[in-house]
């Protein structure tokens, strides 16, 4: 992490969020690789790490139940979780993101 914290310093922009895409639906791995991006992002001072929802037609309640969790990862490393919108992704119905953007309590 200090040799990429190293170079984003280097180049002397403000970075206002970081678009993480970890090819990892869920499971042990994807959350340890979310953490240590929330982390990177708060040692950085980026606020915001935004994330892909899963694809269209996913089961709903375990698209919650995943966003929920990984909202508390980013919540205890002190950033914000989005979730980018795509028409891929389970966010194109507009009834989804509304109440999934109010029950995980993430910004769409």
């Amino acid at each position: 992490m200090g040799h990429v914290l190293q170079r984003l310093k280097a180049t002397n922009q403000p970075v206002a969020a970081f678009h993480v895409e970890l090819g990892l639906p869920d499971g042990e791995e994807a959350r340890l690789q979310l953490r240590a991006v929330c982390r990177l992002a708060r040692v950085a001072t980026v606020p915001l790490v935004s994330i892909s929802a899963a694809e269209a037609g996913s089961d709903f309640e375990a698209e919650i139940a995943r966003l929920q969790e990984w909202n508390r990862i980013a919540e205890s490393e002190g950033v914000i979780l989005s979730v980018e919108t795509h028409s891929g992704t389970i966010t194109a119905d507009l009834r989804v993101r509304l109440s999934s953007a109010a029950e995980c309590q993430v910004w769409v």
